[in-house]
């Protein structure tokens, strides 16, 4: 992944500047502040554009000449809202992915075999879609979407194939 290509580079970057700094005896403000400002930039970019897969491999969209679309659905199931959505798949035959929330997983479990079992994908979009998600530790993280997963699995005996994570982060 990018990510750690652009690590290895910062980190030699860095220590060539200390080795040139000790040699030479130069100021290190100025040569270190720029690139830490690059390496945060750089890294800023990755996280704003998901499409770039700094961070992680990601599937954003499928081969251009197919003429498909994907329809997603997110922070579900809400039994009106998700149940009209599925009338309007059906009577047009359209499959559809749904990201759904753990915890309203929980609380709607025939809407789920609903979703299921209309053939459509039911997705990992964290067990509480906490409006702090990205701010959390990795096993935090961890937590959230293994919760996820299992309420998932508890209802449809299957593990969701795909994560959305929430805010787009």
């Amino acid at each position: 992944m990018l990510r750690y290509i652009v690590n290895i580079v910062f980190l030699v970057l860095l220590s060539l500047i200390l080795i040139l700094n000790w040699i030479y005896n130069t100021h290190l403000f100025w040569a270190v502040i720029p690139l830490i400002i690059i390496y945060l930039a750089i890294h800023a970019y990755g996280a704003f554009s998901v499409s770039s897969q700094f961070f992680a491999p990601i599937l954003c969209h499928g081969p251009e000449k197919s003429g498909a679309i994907s329809i997603t659905f997110d922070d579900g199931p809400l039994p009106d809202k998700t149940q009209k959505i599925l009338d309007i798949l059906r009577a047009h035959q359209a499959p559809s992915a749904f990201f759904c929330i753990g915890n309203r997983v929980q609380k709607n479990p025939e809407l789920v075999r609903q979703i299921h079992a209309e053939g459509h994908i039911v997705g990992n979009h964290t067990y509480s879609h906490s409006g702090t998600f990205d701010l959390q530790s990795s096993n935090k993280m961890s937590n959230e979407l293994q919760a996820a997963d299992q309420a998932v699995e508890d209802i449809l005996q299957l593990r969701p194939r795909f994560f959305r994570p929430p805010y787009g982060v």
